[in-house]
């Protein structure tokens, strides 16, 4: 059975008998079916489901996972086994054994805005005029990151140390953790307590990771404190795109070395017709990419329609205007759906551009489209944001910061707010339990009502989450606050935010992991099935796959783009065109916003481009 869905190069890294690999999996080389079937051939060979970890950075790409493997193993099985993310198994390790860091089960997990309020916070309080958000930040996540900083300027970096001691004690008494926080605790419980290693060690004795060349040097360290019995890691040089946010791509192989691990490359592509890949190697290949991989090798053959198009416009109306007009032409006239299709560019400034011009110019109804990436923008409006602190703190009402936050919001003033904090903590309860109970003229009313919803409600896993998200949003009076500003959208956006609460279901803790894991993946779900043109920027179409692809905006400036790092940036375009199953088309003009002059990515510098039209 296992031989005839795999080829050679497949088949001996799902059949390795080294306890160590590495499959270096060009864009579509089948790299799920190599991971789904290694597991398959784990359980086949006696392993307990019970005791394969698979790791993925997206909760798509576990669905996917998971659905696999329920077309090859029984229900059973799929239930007993951990697909999930790196940060999903970290807080699952902190809720369970969290109390021996000082931890309690129901802990908060703080995004980006949340940190920088905090440190903001502390900055302030402390008096540190040396040090910025943005640099505590930095500090954060190298410190995390086991990178030693340093800076000619002594009281800075000594400001820096006491803004960051400072920060982490506020997160330990909020019961929370940033993101990186949840890695770090997580890590630490395992190198630092033999018994709990001991403990997980023997739970996931089989540990694989699906695109390892995302991981950064944290994630590393986890698995390497893990230490589990066999490690199948795979991924792929070529297509490391987040530098940015600490993934470093020799960390790939460094670690598969010291490792040991055995090496398997997947160089044949199952995805995209040669053309396009003639392209991507090309690409790739004058970096110097392609001398950690075999270049892809097509399995499809050539169509007979064009399958590269490179195509240069006046302008970014008339760009636009063409890509309209090509996707009704390849919907009307070659069989395509619009769910076929995606138009990809480097930014989500130039897409939202597209979409609103879309919009303006009636186009729409010609290009039915579903922008990936709005409803990310729309949990971090004000108002939705208030709503999901109030849900956090029902869930943890130690979350200060929550609290505080929703103060800010509603324009509710608490003097000496710091005080109370401190003689909350003194007695030994959390702020908005003490603020209820205070006798001092002007202390919340709302405060009251919602602790009466927390003794009521909030330990009850019973009640529906949309009942909770009613009756603890309800107790803060928050659709009549914008109500009476007239702020009748926003009013709007919170019916809109009950709804879509309640269309998840689960339970509160579920619905609050959830949204603190949220990726722009998690929005194809809701577009699955809607027969529309999908609008994404090439970093959220990564792992994904179009028969038609168009690359707008390829210009100078842009992809590159002037402030990122070159080599990533090439190897987001390599992302970007690997994409394309059927069709490349790739869009620019020649001047863009403002009528400023623009000029060809130089990564288009052997593509052949059509005449300015």
């Amino acid at each position: 059975m296992v031989k005839e869905k795999l080829n050679d190069n497949q088949l001996a890294a799902v059949k390795t008998a080294n306890n160590r690999a590495l499959v270096i999996a060009g864009a579509g080389s089948g790299k799920t079916r190599v991971l789904t079937h290694r597991i398959e051939e784990l359980i086949n060979q006696g392993a307990s489901a019970y005791s394969i970890l698979a790791l993925t950075f997206t909760r798509r790409a576990a669905g996917e996972m998971k659905e696999r493997l329920a077309g090859m193993l029984t229900d059973r099985d799929v239930r007993k086994m951990e697909v999930s993310t790196f940060h999903s198994v970290c807080l699952r390790i902190v809720r369970e054994i969290g109390e021996l860091l000082g931890y309690r089960r129901n802990l908060s997990i703080y995004d980006d805005i949340d940190r920088r309020d905090v440190l903001a916070a502390v900055i302030g309080n402390l008096g540190l005029r040396r040090v910025s958000v943005k640099a505590a930040v930095a500090y954060l996540e190298a410190t995390a990151a086991g990178e030693a900083l340093h800076d000619d300027d002594f009281l800075k970096l000594e400001q820096l140390k006491s803004a960051i001691r400072e920060y982490r004690n506020i997160l330990r008494q909020y019961n929370a953790l940033d993101y990186t926080g949840l890695l770090e605790a997580a890590t630490h419980l395992l190198e630092n307590y033999p018994n709990a290693r001991e403990h997980y060690g023997n739970i996931w004795r089989h540990v694989l990771v699906d695109e390892f060349q995302d991981t950064d040097e944290l994630q590393v360290r986890f698995l390497r404190a893990l230490a589990p019995e066999t490690l199948f890691m795979v991924g792929d040089y070529r297509q490391s795109i987040y530098q940015w946010r600490g993934a470093r791509p020799q960390l790939l192989f460094d670690f598969s070395e010291e490792q040991g691990a055995a090496r398997f490359d997947l160089s044949l592509n199952y995805r995209s017709v040669p053309e396009i890949l003639e392209l991507a190697n090309r690409v790739i290949d004058e970096g110097g990419g392609g001398r950690y991989g075999k270049s892809l090798e097509p399995v499809r053959v050539s169509g007979s329609e064009l399958q590269v198009e490179a195509c240069r416009f006046e302008d970014m109306v008339q760009e636009a205007e063409f890509i309209v007009e090509r996707i009704s032409c390849l919907v009307q006239d070659c069989g395509y759906g619009y769910r076929d299709i995606v138009v990809l560019a480097r930014t989500n400034r130039m897409l939202e551009g597209f979409a609103q011009w879309l919009r303006d110019s009636g186009r729409e109804q010609d290009m039915p489209f579903v922008r990936i990436g709005k409803m990310a923008e729309f949990w971090k409006k004000e108002e939705v944001r208030l709503c999901v602190n109030i849900l956090k703190l029902l869930h943890n009402p130690h979350n200060n910061q929550a609290l505080k936050s929703i103060f800010r919001t509603l324009k509710i003033e608490i003097p000496d707010i710091k005080l109370h904090e401190w003689q909350a903590r003194r007695h030994g309860v959390p702020l908005v339990r003490y603020l209820a109970a205070a006798d001092e003229p002007g202390h919340l009313a709302q405060a009251g009502a919602f602790c009466d919803v927390i003794g009521r409600y909030g330990r009850n896993p019973s009640l529906s989450l949309g009942f909770l998200f009613g009756e603890a949003v309800n107790a803060w009076d928050v659709a009549d606050f914008y109500r009476q500003r007239m702020l009748t959208s926003r009013v709007e956006n919170i019916r809109r935010a009950g709804d879509h609460i309640l269309d998840r279901g689960g339970d509160l803790e579920g619905f609050l992991e959830w949204h603190a894991f949220r990726d722009l993946q998690d929005e194809l779900e809701g577009a699955r099935h809607e027969d529309k043109v999908k609008l994404m920027t090439v970093h959220a179409a990564k792992g994904l796959e179009f028969p038609v692809v168009f690359l707008m905006n390829v210009v100078d400036g842009q992809i590159p783009h002037r402030r990122s790092n070159y080599e990533e940036e090439r190897r987001l375009f390599y992302v970007a065109v690997t994409r394309a199953a059927d069709s490349l088309i790739i869009t620019s003009s020649l001047t863009g916003e403002n009528g400023k002059p623009q000029e060809p990515s130089p990564f288009m510098a052997n593509c052949a481009t059509g005449a300015a039209k």
